[in-house]
């Protein structure tokens, strides 16, 4: 039987939690002499009228601001102590109003001591309401983390309905449609501030992987009907977040919550944590240090972006001079929302960084010995940001980020379990146990294709994008896209296909690899054929000029294209299995490079890919442009299969050499359009007026490699989910 224990934490929380009202209500803290009775007669004239509410955020803000404290008050109390909850915290609302006649800066108003006061009777009733074992210590595990799980729910909810200017008028609603507050697509409004979205996309992810992950431990047999239910209810705050004036109601969001859910699923599965972390927490302590200082490192270049240095040391005295050194005081130039987003973001970004150092430091003890030793790093990242913030132009720096970095050090020194433990393996299951892990993880790969699929119905908003995919995939208005997606993804899929079938032990498997190679390359060029725009076709395979029939000698040439792609991927996928397949694929290489260097170099009548390649088309370019394909193949294949040395390699050193291949296969100088580049400036470019070079044409292509690289990768284990390819032993 569950036995229960009567504990004071709300009194505790309560008492933490008065801090903020107080500090948020007099910060800066700029004391201003004034005769008292003075300002006593303008305190009461402030309450004798008239009440003004200028601003429907403002008062919600301060509303939810006494909620929690009366709350807290009231928690786990009799009935009859809620007017007295009441009375207290209306009059620390009065106090504080009063208090803030003698700081400059700040504006007492009546309708913040209505507000605090309706806020301070809604948390005493919600106190009441709620049953009395939500305000006892439970033995029973799992209710305490369904405790935790709701909390932390109603917070999601609240935020999501944030700042709370609700309007059920049409004539409003129409005028938020018209504004762009309705985002039907993924990814619009990314090319006008794509940092913010960015940012904004990754923070609900965020959010919804620690909500999949509370609901893992609060429901842990529920499995994936508790996502399911999670899911349902983004797309419920998504469709509330219509009547939020202030609120952008985006499928981009909805898309954040499904990867966030995702992730949570991976996490809650000791089963999905990579082979190659495990036995890292002992045997291998400079990668662990070197992945801490890899997360801090990108921390402080991503908060200090974009690297605009003031232009005099006069310049940098006067910020001096102005920066307050209070913590958190350019969190209250933010409006309410803006001031809990940026709240949540630095938040989760550092606990990021303490998960590494805690990963890396590996610390024992006591938890407050842990926090000490994760505080450090953190701290130190979190006053190297600010030091740098100060010197750059358009960046506030602010001591709260470090006291944030403090917290969630010490956040994450008290948390056990999860993902930081590493070293236990999962217990060896049955046959019959393992089969319905097998569907659900199915389940997951098909939904994670008809999620990457819906995202492509918005590739074309995200800025940066090169000028030729904008081009291929904006056919029909842009609704092709998926299909175009979907026949991409397909080739490293066939191409995995093709790798794990070449097994030369396989009876009869060189006649059938004859059969197999050609076949997919076919299907693909049908398929590309139907959703693929022609002039884009043209550029990559030149114009039909044989005569015999437009649509057939384009079918024929794509479809010699892709063989030649399917090959050397192939080819490089086979590294992921042992024995000689990539041998057997390398036979191919007998009647595979001859068509394809004859039909889509020799044979090419007009300008395609041939004017891109070095020496008008040489057999050299030929030969490094498919070798950067097979290099691609064998990366992803290392990282699936492959050790932690050969995970590294594939992240470090193949690129280097995949640059190497390109620059020698591509051609270095174009003279067109008026103007003179490289190809793969031509390749990489956002448009034909401004060409990417130097660092900015490396950032591309290290960009558009890592794509390639993740693409063919999720390819080959999508693959082995569905098929369910048994992984071969780590090399």
């Amino acid at each position: 039987m569950r036995t229960s224990q009567r504990t004071g934490w709300a009194g505790w929380a309560a008492l933490a939690y008065l801090a903020f009202p107080i500090y948020g209500s007099l910060v800066p803290f700029r004391w201003q002499a004034r005769d008292p009775a003075e300002a006593f007669q303008a305190f009461v004239a402030l309450l004798q009228g008239p009440l003004l509410i200028d601003s429907r955020p403002d008062f919600a803000a301060n509303l939810l601001l006494a909620a929690p404290l009366a709350l807290l008050l009231q928690g786990g109390r009799r009935a009859w102590a809620a007017p007295l909850v009441w009375c207290a915290c209306s009059l620390l609302a009065l106090s504080m109003e009063a208090a803030q006649m003698f700081f400059s800066g700040r504006n007492p108003a009546l309708s913040d001591v209505l507000a605090q006061s309706i806020g301070a009777a809604c948390g005493a009733t919600a106190a009441c309401l709620l049953p009395p074992s939500f305000w006892q210590r439970s033995q029973h595990e799992q209710q305490a983390w369904r405790r935790r799980f709701f909390i932390y729910l109603a917070g999601l909810a609240l935020y999501a309905l944030m700042p709370l200017d609700l309007t059920t008028s049409l004539s409003e609603l129409l005028r938020k449609w018209r504004e762009g507050g309705v985002r039907l697509l993924p990814f619009q409004g990314w090319a006008r501030s794509p940092w913010t979205e960015l940012t904004s996309s990754l923070l609900d992810i965020g959010l919804w992987t620690l909500a999949g992950w509370l609901a893992a431990r609060a429901y842990p047999r529920a499995g994936w009907r508790v996502l399911l239910g999670l899911f349902a209810l983004a797309v419920g705050l998504e469709l509330a977040q219509l009547l939020v004036m202030s609120r952008i109601t985006d499928v981009t969001d909805l898309m954040a919550s499904v990867a966030g859910l995702a992730f949570a699923h991976q996490l809650s599965q000791r089963h999905a944590v990579p082979d190659a972390l495990r036995g890292l927490n002992n045997d291998q302590p400079l990668l662990r240090w070197a992945a801490a200082l890899a997360v801090s490192l990108a921390l402080v270049l991503l908060a200090t972006w974009p690297w605009q240095a003031v232009g005099s040391g006069a310049e940098l005295r006067a910020r001096m001079a102005a920066q307050s050194w209070l913590p958190f005081v350019s969190y209250t130039l933010s409006q309410e929302l803006g001031l809990l987003t940026s709240l949540l973001r630095r938040v989760f970004a550092f606990a990021a960084l303490a998960l590494a150092w805690r990963w890396a430091l590996q610390p024992k003890g006591s938890a407050l010995q842990r926090a000490l030793w994760l505080g450090l790093p953190c701290a130190a990242t979190a006053a190297l940001i600010e030091c740098l913030q100060l010197g750059l132009r358009g960046q506030t720096s602010d001591s709260g980020d470090a006291v944030l970095a403090l917290l969630a050090a010490a956040g994450i020194a008290q948390w056990h379990g999860g993902v930081l433990h590493l070293g236990a393996r999962t217990p060896a299951t049955t046959h019959s146990q393992a089969e319905r892990p097998g569907r659900v993880s199915a389940v997951w790969a098909w939904a994670a294709l008809s999620l990457a699929l819906l995202a492509s119905l918005g590739l074309n908003h995200l800025p940066g994008l090169p000028y030729n995919v904008r081009e291929l995939f904006g056919g029909f208005g842009g609704m092709a896209a998926p299909a175009l997606l979907l026949g991409m993804a397909a080739l490293p899929a066939a191409a995995a296909w093709l790798a794990q079938r070449a097994d030369p032990a396989r009876l009869g498997a060189v006649r059938a690899s004859l059969w197999q190679l050609p076949t997919p390359a076919i299907l693909l060029a049908l398929w590309l054929l139907l959703w693929a725009p022609t002039e884009s076709l043209h550029d990559v395979v030149g114009t039909p000029t044989l005569g015999v029939g437009d649509a057939a000698e384009l079918f024929a040439r794509l479809a010699v294209l892709l063989l030649g792609l399917l090959w050397a991927l192939a080819l490089g996928l086979a590294g992921a299995w042992s024995g000689r397949r990539g041998w057997l694929l390398g036979l191919h290489a007998v009647w595979v490079l001859p068509l394809w260097h004859g039909v889509v170099v020799w044979g090419a009548n007009t300008d395609n890919l041939v004017e891109l390649m070095a020496g008008g088309g040489s057999l050299h370019a030929t030969l490094c442009w498919l070798g950067y394909l097979t290099l691609l193949g064998l990366s992803a294949a290392w990282l699936w299969r492959g050790g932690t040395l050969r995970r590294l390699l594939a992240l470090l050193l193949m690129p280097l050499i995949g640059w190497s291949l390109l620059q020698s296969g591509t051609e270095a100088m174009l003279i067109k359009y008026g103007q003179a580049f490289s190809a793969l400036q031509f390749l990489l470019s956002e448009d034909r007026q401004h060409y990417a070079q130097g660092a900015a044409l490396h950032a591309r292509f290290a960009i558009a490699h890592g794509l390639l690289l993740a693409g063919s990768w999720a390819a080959l284990t999508w693959c082995a989910i569905v098929r369910r390819w048994p992984r071969p032993a780590d090399a």
